[in-house]
């Protein structure tokens, strides 16, 4: 059975304007659509890993072995709230000719696009985002190797999804609430910083509890310093074997690569071959790889939320 995203959870709420919208937003982070998400009582809980298995040896006959037992570890998860504000002057709204529909629903759109924008961001770079929001992947790393680049490079990041893996956590029982809009008595340095005075607007907000949760400590990898300049610092095939060679072997099922246009570029182009004719009678030929799809066998998800101004 394929996990829930928060793009079903959205959906399964049956909000017409949100459902309307999502589709075309999730082409611009798709951690929005990919990642599983659990739906939570409350706004945080706690689980318990277990960090080591007993000590087992074998004994002689009338001779005893040592006690031994499990060692734990209890970690609190937390949600944190996610909050976009709309506000839409009241004269806009009797002044828009809805021509290319409502101006609400075009507002509800925007703010849900950079809901959907921030949550990809933070995926991987949690508080170097927003200082109010969850960890991401990039303070997580079970493992890492680097491609050599330093302050303009970027990652591609290996996730396990699994119950004991990664996943979204939506608090108040999955609840991602945006409320009719509202006629109501505002500041206007709420729609516009020079604004002065206060003007009746239609008002709503996009809102929820949301966390992220890395639950085992073997599931988030990356290939770091990937910047492309020259023939080094490249993703190539060979890195990829050698991350891979750091995980354990039953956390290699559901593992997925995220990576943005300048890594799965720069994956291409070792992949690119030249095919070495016979002088001017028949010259060499560069053979384009196809765009990756995949690397060692794990799918590659192309995404816009990583950057290329990292530092490694």
């Amino acid at each position: 059975m394929a996990d829930l995203t928060l793009l079903d959870l959205v959906t399964l709420q049956r909000n017409d304007v949100l459902t309307g919208l999502v589709e075309d937003v999730t082409t611009y982070a798709p951690e929005f659509s990919v990642v599983p998400v659990t739906r939570r009582p409350g706004t945080y809980y706690e689980i318990v890993r277990r960090t080591a298995l007993p000590t087992v040896g074998f004994r002689n006959v009338n001779n005893g072995t040592t006690p031994a037992k499990s060692s734990f570890k209890k970690e609190l998860k937390e949600m944190f709230f996610l909050d976009v504000m709309i506000n839409v002057d009241e004269a806009i709204y009797k002044g828009d000719d809805r021509s290319t529909g409502d101006i609400l629903s075009h507002e509800a759109q925007g703010a849900l696009q950079q809901a959907v924008i921030t949550i990809g961001a933070q995926f991987y770079y949690g508080t170097s985002n927003a200082a109010s929001g969850f960890g991401g992947l990039r303070s997580q790393l079970s493992g890492s190797v680097a491609a050599g680049g330093t302050t303009t490079s970027t990652s591609a990041y290996l996730v396990w999804f699994n119950p004991w893996g990664v996943s979204f956590d939506v608090g108040n029982d999955g609840e991602i609430a945006m409320p009719p809009f509202m006629r109501q008595q505002v500041a206007a340095t709420t729609i516009i910083a020079s604004g002065t005075g206060h003007l009746f607007a239609w008002v709503s907000n996009i809102s929820c509890f949301i966390g992220l949760s890395v639950k085992s400590q073997y599931s988030v990898w990356a290939i770091t310093g990937i910047s492309g300049t020259g023939s080094t610092n490249k993703w190539t095939d060979a890195l990829a074997a050698q991350l891979i060679a750091l995980i354990p072997l039953n956390r290699r099922q559901g593992l997925t690569w995220f990576a943005n246009r300048q890594a799965v570029f720069t994956l291409q182009a070792q992949r690119t071959v030249t095919l070495f004719g016979q002088g001017t009678t028949l010259p060499d030929q560069g053979v384009v790889a196809p765009q990756p799809t995949s690397c060692m066998g794990f799918p590659i998800i192309q995404t816009d939320s990583l950057t290329n101004t990292e530092s490694d």
